[in-house]
């Protein structure tokens, strides 16, 4: 793993658009983040989710060195829990511990906008994510077999939860969170 410069986390932007929408288009990062097959979006495809998302306040841009290199944030649920996302969206920046210092961040930023827990999903041929997770304290809760398919094989899709607290409890299933249950 190489040396991580220090990230800096800025409110999200319209103007960010087209930088998110490169990573979205970017085969090599759609690979680990998305079980959906893969194909382009259009800068008008994308631009009414991205404000709607930019306008709810809760996006933001990762940047090293006045670079953004990736986007984090959540989708607000019912009863105060967000389905979180974190999408390093230039590999080169991958394995350097930029996603631990933006879910140290997304969980300090959820605490003090009194969020009681995040969830999310993990592709489950990308192990190096599920490694993170289960390490920054996420409970598997919920796993969707053979979801998608990818170089020719089925993969499961992996639901991960975390209280946002100090005392990181375990999840073991959604039954345990009424609100995933009805957000999934």
């Amino acid at each position: 793993m190489g040396e991580a410069n220090l990230m800096r986390i800025r409110t999200a932007a319209i103007a960010d658009r087209d930088t998110v929408l490169k990573w979205i288009n970017n085969e090599v990062v759609w690979a680990v983040d998305s079980p959906d097959p893969y194909q382009t979006k259009s800068r008008e495809e994308f631009g009414p989710s991205w404000r709607e998302i930019v306008d709810m306040g809760s996006a933001w841009i990762m940047e090293v060195d006045d670079k953004p290199v990736g986007h984090l944030g959540w989708v607000p649920q019912r009863q105060a829990v967000g389905e979180f996302y974190i999408v390093i969206g230039e590999p080169d920046y991958w394995g350097m511990g930029y996603g631990r210092q933006a879910m140290e961040w997304m969980l300090s930023e959820a605490a003090l906008r009194e969020l009681k827990a995040l969830y999310g999903r993990v592709l489950g041929h990308n192990i190096g994510a599920l490694k993170f997770f289960t390490a920054m304290g996420f409970d598997q809760i919920s796993k969707d077999r053979d979801f998608f398919e990818r170089d020719g094989a089925m993969h499961d899709l992996h639901w991960i939860a975390r209280k946002v607290d100090d005392h990181c409890q375990p999840i073991s299933k959604w039954s345990d969170w009424p609100a995933l249950t009805a957000a999934r």
